[in-house]
């Protein structure tokens, strides 16, 4: 007799067995598959529709933005050459400053000054705070009775040839 040992059987797994792949997608109708293939068709169609629209939108804007830009390309180019013509013209005619002459009166007597329009009244008061040998704070001028500061011009004032302003010593 031969020694034969019981063997334990043990459960084998087919790995072919299709139960623990997930179910199948369920089969619809024919006419379900119909409407919900319209409606991704018509979605689709949407989708494209807008993406049209957007790429034509894009498209404008690029041409708009290039016209812009050629636009202010021409501008620039016009504004160089009329500043180079400017310039030919400022150089051959040299900026002249419009000058007035005014008269000055003072307990002595009156004076005429020729003095440029925009050039303040500053100088008038140093000339003549040097030649009557007192302090700048001492010198008043006014101009039809009205006080005038030392940093105010002929054209701020409004004045016109042959105008005349007086000028006072004030007692220290």
């Amino acid at each position: 007799k031969t020694n034969v040992e019981a063997v334990p059987v043990t459960s084998v797994v087919d790995l072919e067995d299709d139960d623990w792949l997930p179910s199948p997608p369920k089969v619809t109708s024919k006419k379900a598959q119909k409407k919900k293939t319209d409606e991704e068709d018509s979605t689709l169609k949407n989708l494209r529709l807008k993406k049209r629209e957007l790429a034509s939108f894009a498209e404008s804007a690029k041409k708009l933005l290039k016209s812009v830009e050629d636009s202010v390309e021409m501008d620039n180019l016009n504004l160089l050459h009329t500043s180079k013509d400017d310039i030919s013209e400022k150089t051959s005619k040299p900026y002249e400053r419009a000058k007035i002459l005014i008269s000055v009166q003072d307990k002595e007597g009156t004076k005429q000054i020729r003095m440029f329009m925009d050039d303040n009244f500053e100088r008038i008061i140093k000339t003549y705070a040097e030649k009557m040998k007192c302090d700048l704070k001492q010198i008043v001028l006014s101009f039809d009775g009205d006080k005038i500061s030392s940093s105010e011009t002929p054209a701020s004032l409004g004045m016109e040839d042959d105008d005349m302003i007086e000028i006072h010593v004030k007692s220290s």
